[in-house]
C-alpha cells in the first residue's frame, strides 16, 4: 500500500469504510491585533464574510474522527500517514493543554484561590417556555420559591412545573438531542474578598485563570467569559434550556493528575447535584449557543439578554488584550481575529489524484441542514507570515500562547504573585 501511495486513496477509504466530509465557511478578512489600538482581541466587533474556504474531517464507520477542521494541508498531511501506516490516530476532543492549566492552577493557589472539581451526568432537561415567567419565580424569596412552582403530569405522560397562574415555567423534555447522559467535568473557585466563581466549564478554564491570575473580579470575569452573548438573529431561535446533573463529590485540583482524572470520578446518585441553563438550538438538529452557566447566574444573564445581550467595554479588557499580544510578540508571533460562519457540509464522493497528489475532488451538498453561528476564530503567524495556528477558539489561543511561553520561560507564572 505503501508503494501506491494516494493513488489508492480512493480504493482503500472504500475498502475501509472511510469517509470525507468538506465543511464550507465564510471567512471575514483577517485583522492583526495591536498593542494600543482600539480594537482588541475581545472587542464586539462585526465584519464581511468575503472568503470561501474549505475545512476538512476524516472519519470511520462508527463515526470516530480522524480529522475535524482541518485544512486541505491537514487532511493530505493525515492521508499519507494511514496510506503509509495502514493507522492513523483519532482526534481527541479534551481540553488542550492541560499542563499549562495546572500550572496556572498551581499560581492561583499561590493567590490564595482554590479550585475544585466534579465530574457531572445529565440526567434531565427541562424547556423554559417564557423568560418572564422563570424570572418572576426567580425573584421570590428562597424559603417561599418552591411553592411559586405546582408539578403537573399530563395524560400523554408529559411533565411540567406551572405558576399559580396556572401558566407553564418549566417542561421537562428528555429528547433534546446529545444532551441526556452527557458526561463532562466543570470548576469552581474560592478566593479572598468574596472571589467565587461557579459552574467553570472545561473548556474555559484556562481563560477563566488568567483572568484570575491578572486580578480581575469574579463578576467581570462571568461577564465576559462565562454568560452567553447571542446576537438577536440567534437569540430569536433558541431554546433556552434548564438542566440537573447528578455530580461526583468535589475534589481540589493541584496538579495535572488531578485533571486528568477527575473525569473517572464516580458520581453520587441522589446526593452531589448541580443545576445549570444553557440557550440551545434545538429547532436545527442541536446545538449549544455559548456556554453553559450557573442556574445562580440565571437571572442575571436574561436581564442583560433582554438589553441585547452586550458585554460592557472594560478597560481590563484592553489591557488582557495588550498583555496577550505582547506576549506573543516576544516570541516572534502576530496575532490576528477573524469572523466565520459554516454554510455548507459536502459529502466526498473521491478524490482525483495526478502525480502522487491530490488535485480535485467530487463532493454532494447536503444542503442548508442548519443556520451555524458567526464565531470569531484566532489565527497565530511567524513573522515571515507563515500560519503556525489557525481556527482557535479564544480561551484555545490563550493556553497555546501560554504553553510557549512556558517552554521558553520556565519561570514565566512567578510574573503573577
Amino acid at each position: 500500500m505503501t508503494k501506491q501511495g494516494m493513488q489508492a486513496l480512493n480504493r482503500y477509504m472504500q475498502a475501509n469504510n472511510l469517509g470525507a466530509n468538506l465543511l464550507v465557511y465564510e471567512y471575514s478578512s483577517a485583522d492583526e491585533i495591536v498593542v494600543g489600538q482600539a480594537e482588541t482581541l475581545l472587542s464586539a466587533t462585526a465584519r464581511r464574510l468575503t472568503e470561501s474556504l474549505g475545512r476538512y474531517q476524516l472519519y470511520d464507520e462508527h463515526g470516530i474522527c480522524f480529522v475535524d477542521g482541518g485544512d486541505l494541508d491537514k487532511l493530505k498531511s493525515a492521508l499519507r500517514r494511514m496510506l503509509a501506516t495502514n493507522h492513523l490516530a483519532p482526534v481527541t476532543y479534551e481540553v488542550p493543554n492541560l499542563m499549562v492549566i495546572s500550572q496556572m492552577i498551581q499560581a492561583a493557589n499561590r493567590q490564595g484561590v482554590t479550585i475544585t472539581g466534579r465530574r457531572r451526568v445529565c440526567r434531565d432537561t427541562w424547556q423554559v417556555p417564557d423568560d418572564r415567567r422563570l424570572m418572576a419565580v426567580l425573584r421570590e424569596p428562597l424559603a417561599t420559591r418552591s411553592a411559586q412552582l405546582i408539578p403537573i403530569q399530563r395524560k400523554d405522560g408529559s411533565q411540567l412545573l406551572v405558576n399559580l397562574q396556572r401558566e407553564e415555567v418549566l417542561v421537562r423534555d428528555q429528547t433534546i438531542v446529545g444532551r441526556i447522559g452527557l458526561d463532562d467535568v466543570y470548576y469552581d473557585l474560592q478566593g479572598p474578598d468574596g472571589f467565587q466563581l461557579v459552574a467553570v466549564p472545561a473548556e474555559q478554564l484556562g481563560i477563566v485563570l488568567l483572568c484570575t491570575l491578572y486580578g480581575m473580579q469574579s463578576r467581570t470575569i462571568r461577564q465576559l467569559f462565562l454568560w452567553p452573548d447571542l446576537s438577536q438573529e440567534v437569540l430569536a431561535a433558541a431554546d433556552l434550556i434548564y438542566e440537573r446533573c447528578e455530580t461526583s463529590l468535589p475534589r481540589e485540583m493541584k496538579s495535572l493528575p488531578d485533571l486528568d482524572t477527575l473525569a473517572d470520578d464516580p458520581i453520587q446518585p441522589g446526593d452531589g447535584l448541580s443545576y445549570c441553563y444553557r440557550f440551545f438550538d434545538g429547532r436545527r438538529n442541536g446545538q449549544t449557543l455559548g456556554v453553559p452557566f450557573a442556574a445562580s447566574d440565571i437571572v442575571d444573564v436574561l436581564k442583560r439578554t433582554a438589553r441585547g445581550g452586550l458585554t460592557p467595554r472594560l478597560r481590563r479588557q484592553q489591557r488582557l488584550s495588550d498583555w496577550l499580544v505582547t506576549s506573543a510578540n516576544q516570541m516572534g508571533w502576530h496575532l490576528y481575529r477573524r469572523q466565520r460562519r459554516q454554510v455548507n457540509v459536502c459529502d466526498i464522493e473521491n478524490f482525483k489524484i495526478e502525480n502522487d497528489e491530490i488535485i480535485d475532488l467530487s463532493a454532494v451538498s447536503r444542503g442548508p441542514e442548519r443556520v451555524y453561528v458567526t464565531q470569531t476564530v484566532f489565527e497565530i503567524r511567524d513573522e515571515s507570515g507563515k500560519v503556525v495556528a489557525q481556527d482557535l477558539p479564544f480561551n484555545d489561543l490563550v493556553t497555546t500562547l501560554l504553553t510557549a511561553a512556558v517552554k521558553n520561560d520556565a519561570n514565566f507564572f512567578d510574573q503573577f504573585k
